[in-house]
């Protein structure tokens, strides 16, 4: 089971938009026994009077074909671009290769000049150069004894 962290950026009147195209998405789609409200629970969440950044941890199965709850944001994020409201979408998967990226920059007053998330994915050389270091101290410490 594929596991995405998944990173979405828009203006404030865009995630209202968002958030009622989300709602009337799953009144239409009640049918569905799986389907949630993302936008309900996030793992993270900061915003202020111009954007709002948001997003999720470790999310199972993200694909918009076979998950409506996820077919709920992604269309929802087309909603957007075709109304004219700015966003950043960005999704890693557990493999380096599984990434997605998706961004729209609006005409519309107010809707220009959104973040773009920081992604990174770096080495932690501190573990290892501790390791090595406590291996140096150990060889040291030998040799002192040895004498």
């Amino acid at each position: 089971m594929s596991k995405s962290d998944v990173r979405i950026v828009t203006s404030k009147n865009g995630f209202e938009v968002l958030k009622s195209f989300v709602e009337n998405y799953i009144k239409e789609n009640s049918k569905e026994n799986d389907i949630r409200n993302l936008l309900e629970k996030f793992d993270l969440k900061y915003e202020n009077s111009k954007q709002c950044y948001f997003g999720w941890n470790e999310l199972s199965n993200w694909s918009e074909y076979f998950n409506k709850s996820i077919s709920a944001i992604m269309d929802g994020l087309r909603e957007l671009e075709n109304n004219d409201y700015s966003y950043r979408f960005y999704r890693l998967g557990e493999d380096k290769e599984d990434y997605d990226e998706h961004h729209f920059d609006a005409d519309r007053e107010g809707e220009q000049d959104l973040e773009y998330p920081n992604i990174t994915r770096e080495f932690d050389d501190r573990y290892i150069c501790d390791i090595i270091h406590r291996q140096k101290q150990l060889e040291e410490s030998k040799e002192d004894i040895e004498i």
